[in-house]
């Protein structure tokens, strides 16, 4: 997995964001803001976590005008599956199912990491927060919109 940013909204043990941004401990950096690529594997890294995109423009209740730009870049090395995850929103989450515990009569249907979200949104509790409320609060006569494409291929 290749994300394209590795800032991520802090966070107190509430999860309630503080108003700071900083890496995520678990990426790897190739540039101050790049991380590396990583490998998801059976225990970890584990995410759940907002990342801020980078270059965020002034906010708006309507991003659809702005340019698309890439959350993720997912591939499998066995099947050869890519997927690329583009928005026009300034955040995405990323959720690796770690706390997944699906049961049926008894039986675990689906365990830990049986899945991963990767979602596109506006800032956590941004109605809070007085620099990023214009993401979240919509007026009267305002359209609320914005633009998220997956695209998948197979590689040889």
């Amino acid at each position: 997995m290749q994300l394209s940013t590795a800032k991520t909204q802090d966070v107190d043990e509430e999860k309630i964001p503080t108003g700071s941004a900083s890496p995520h401990p678990d990426l790897r950096l190739f540039t101050d803001s790049t991380p590396l690529s990583f490998t998801l594997r059976e225990k970890g890294p584990v995410f759940d976590h907002c990342f801020l995109i980078p270059v965020v423009p002034e906010p708006t209740i309507d991003t659809r005008t702005l340019p698309l730009r890439d959350m993720a870049h997912l591939f499998d090395d066995t099947s050869r599956v890519n997927l690329l995850a583009s928005t026009t929103e300034p955040t995405f989450q990323l959720y690796t199912g770690d706390g997944v515990d699906v049961k049926e009569d008894g039986k675990v249907l689906y365990g830990s990491r049986a899945g991963l979200c990767l979602e596109a949104g506006r800032p956590i509790n941004a109605v809070n927060d007085l620099m990023q409320r214009k993401w979240v609060i919509l007026k009267e006569g305002e359209i609320y919109g914005s633009y998220t494409t997956y695209t998948a291929w197979l590689s040889r």
